[in-house]
């Protein structure tokens, strides 16, 4: 259920059925819902996809608020023995010194249900979340159901040539 405000009104809101729940669902069909609207929670318009997606090479520092990021996988390893264990999926980023390094870390059981594991290298993996020091670096972490997924390789020319 999205809230969703009515145009006309004074900040009246109305509650809709969102037909897009997870990532996953904006990642399927992705060359058609890039040029759609959508709200996002906690926002006060829709917007189109495409201007809610940010590439993590952009990211300088943590941030508070939900976002949409995308990244391409450098590396990726289960950081202790079981499914359970975190899942340090490491990104392309060129940014700065000062941060040298963007991963995405979740359970080793969620990633690989996601089409992660050690050898997604190149894959393009979009997020929903929050972005906070992890070590030296940056990251997205402790992601619900749904908050991310890896974008058919089919569609990965669409990302980046559209956001240039």
């Amino acid at each position: 259920i999205s809230e969703v405000p009515i145009g006309r009104h004074n900040g009246d809101e109305f509650k809709l059925p969102s037909r897009v729940t997870t990532i996953r669902g904006l990642c399927r069909n992705f060359d058609k819902n890039l040029h759609r609207y959508f709200f996002l929670p906690h926002q006060a318009s829709a917007r189109i996809l495409q201007d809610l997606l940010i590439d993590v090479n952009t990211v300088m520092a943590t941030c508070d608020d939900p976002k949409i990021y995308f990244g391409k996988v450098t590396r990726s390893w289960n950081c202790g023995k079981t499914p359970k264990n975190i899942r340090q999926t490491m990104l392309e980023y060129r940014r700065n010194n000062e941060c040298p390094d963007f991963c995405l870390k979740a359970t080793d059981e969620d990633s690989q249900e996601h089409g992660i594991d050690n050898d997604s290298k190149g894959k393009i993996v979009l997020m929903y979340g929050k972005v906070t020091v992890s070590g030296v670096g940056l990251c997205i972490e402790h992601l619900g159901w749904g908050e991310f997924a890896v974008l058919p390789q089919m569609y990965a020319h669409l990302l980046y040539e559209n956001l240039r």
